[in-house]
């Protein structure tokens, strides 16, 4: 197929992004594999909804699915059929919709809109440059107002105000968008629409053709009759003339997709220059009369389908974890994304095996997963896939127990020291024993517990996380140096080594616990003592029966520390000592 001088990946994006507002199935179908192994040649179309577009080729499948979207993209995007395949076109078409504006369409119906990715795809189409430029910063430190300004071809359409730059930015998209959007209805009205016209309630070209659209009660349907003109006006049943910027027949329009069909009982309907049939214009994916689904985080289609108020928890080089709602039971979930690397997607499974196996009150609870495509674009800014920036890649989706109080590190610094602390340091470690012996007695080793990784639900319940490098504890001999070095035992970093390395971590966050650091250089540098065998004498003053368990979780040999098992008896019988 010739090759084409337009953004593959960009065309992906925007194909993936109206395939979801419009909700429409998108699909690349592999259509044939040819020539010998060492110079094969790949066929692939895209089709969305059964509509299958133009075959392309390529010597690997990413190359012909690349060529194949470029071209499905430009056949929306301009309403050519040259792109469609044959078969494609061999019944007869209806009447199109225009949209009465050059600008992609806001939602309507939406709670929120991004306006900078609308104003970006305007400037795509209409070869503009948009340019956002920081004003002005007022206010005092603690409560700044940031003013931005965007700028449209070097002319400022609107400025904006907001207590960070991303807030000051959208509105000023926002005020930038709307503008434009007046401009073109004005353009609409005042331009293309005769004044006479207007005033008898219809519009008429040449040949007298009829283009109007007729809003009745809300229980009777909404009809469009309409030709080739770009523009179409409303009008109610006495014959008042509505603006295109009338929100409730937007609404209306978007509410009842199904309701808008063609008047065919109308001479006029029929008319063309040539009597023919009119063909369909394929609708530019500018607009949509459906809700757009976004998100400044996600552009996975599943995630953005099943889920809504979608917040950003954690990042870190494993991928993301979001807070989210699900759409059916309105309960509110952690959603793990992890980025799958090419030939280590086993590695990456590993967590959700291991979770789906060890249900405990005191473990995060599994509920699925799924693969799929995503962005790892810029976590501090809207998502905008129509940037030449953004690359999809594979991802895994763990969707999880949400922990409402977070991790055990925010609850130490938050509650270290507070009345009652001791004695919930000793309720909370004896639930994070009953995990661990669990973990252990299904023959696994966690390998990286650490306060972080351990979290509180909304009801006070320790639940234990994080168990991507969990690895069975069954006959191996595991030499491998993984975990968190802080908190990690000796023999863990380069010798074998089995449950016993889990043992020893927890030593480390039970004297966490109970020491309440100020700062993370006192906390490393007692810690670091500490996995020597030397604890602060104010501690073992203040805390003897526990510093006797501590160093004996600490123990130098493996074989002298307690199980897990023997680690409860000893917390359920008459408190935390083995002196």
């Amino acid at each position: 197929m010739a090759a084409n001088h337009r953004d593959p990946h960009v065309c992906m994006a925007k194909l993936h992004e109206y395939c979801q507002r419009n909700r429409l199935q998108l699909e690349y179908l592999e259509l044939d594999i040819r020539g010998p192994p060492h110079d094969r040649i790949f066929t692939v179309a895209v089709q969305i909804d059964k509509i299958q577009y133009r075959q392309c080729e390529g010597k690997t499948k990413k190359e012909a699915k690349a060529h194949a979207a470029v071209l499905a993209w430009e056949s929306i995007e301009t309403g050519n059929e040259a792109n469609l395949a044959s078969e494609a076109h061999q019944q007869p078409l209806h009447a199109p919709l225009q949209l009465p504006s050059p600008l992609p369409a806001a939602n309507i119906t939406a709670v929120s809109t991004n306006y900078i990715s609308l104003l970006n795809e305007y400037a795509l189409k209409n070869k503009k440059i948009v340019e956002f430029g920081l004003e002005s910063k007022d206010g005092p430190d603690h409560k700044p107002v940031f003013s931005q300004s965007c700028k449209i071809d070097g002319e400022i359409l609107g400025v904006g105000t907001g207590n960070n730059k991303n807030i000051a930015k959208f509105n000023a998209a926002k005020m930038a968008y709307e503008k434009l959007t007046g401009q073109a209805t004005a353009r609409a009205e005042n331009d293309d629409a005769p004044s006479d016209s207007i005033a008898n309630g219809s519009m008429s070209d040449s040949l007298g053709a009829s283009k109007m659209v007729t809003r009745k009660s809300l229980s009777e349907a909404v009809h469009v009759a309409s030709d080739s003109s770009e523009y179409v006006i409303f009008q109610n049943t006495n014959g008042d003339v509505l603006s295109s910027e009338s929100n409730s027949i937007s609404d209306k329009l978007a509410s009842k997709p199904g309701d808008i069909h063609l008047d065919e009982s109308s001479p006029s309907f029929l008319a063309s220059p040539k009597g023919s049939a009119t063909k369909l214009k394929r609708l530019a994916p500018n607009f949509s009369m459906l809700p757009q689904r976004e998100s400044r985080y996600t552009v996975n289609e599943r995630f953005l389908s099943e889920f809504t108020d979608i917040e950003k928890l954690d990042s870190g080089g494993y991928g993301n974890v979001f807070k989210a709602k699900h759409k059916i039971d309105n309960k509110t979930y952690a959603v793990k994304r992890v980025k799958l690397m090419k030939g280590k997607e086993e590695k990456t499974y590993k967590e959700v095996k291991v979770l789906a196996e060890l249900a405990h009150e005191n473990i995060v609870r599994y509920f699925g997963c799924w693969i799929g495509e995503d962005t790892f674009a810029s976590e501090e800014s809207i998502v905008d896939i129509s940037s030449v920036r953004v690359r999809l890649h594979n991802c895994l989706f763990i969707q999880m127990d949400y922990c409402e109080k977070g991790t055990l590190k925010k609850w130490m610094e938050e509650d270290g020291g507070k009345e009652g602390y001791y004695e919930d340091v000793l309720l909370k470690f004896q639930q994070i024993m009953n995990g661990v012996e669990f973990i252990h007695k299904q023959d696994y080793i966690h390998r990286d517990l650490k306060p972080l990784n351990i979290f509180i639900s909304g009801d006070n319940n320790i639940k234990i996380g994080d168990l991507g490098l969990a690895t069975s504890g069954i006959d191996e001999q595991h030499t491998e140096c993984k975990g968190t070095k802080l908190y990690m035992a000796p023999e863990q970093a380069w010798s074998i080594y089995g449950k016993e390395v889990d043992i020893f971590s927890l030593g480390l966050i039970l004297f966490e616990m109970l020491s309440t650091f100020q700062t993370y250089h006192e906390k490393e540098t007692e810690i670091l003592k500490a996995k020597k065998g030397n604890l602060p004498k104010t501690f073992k003053t203040k805390f003897p029966r526990e510093a006797c368990l501590i160093m004996a979780l600490l123990s130098k040999e493996p074989s002298d520390r307690p199980t897990a098992n023997d680690i409860l008896k000893i917390l359920k019988k008459d408190g935390p000592h083995t002196c």
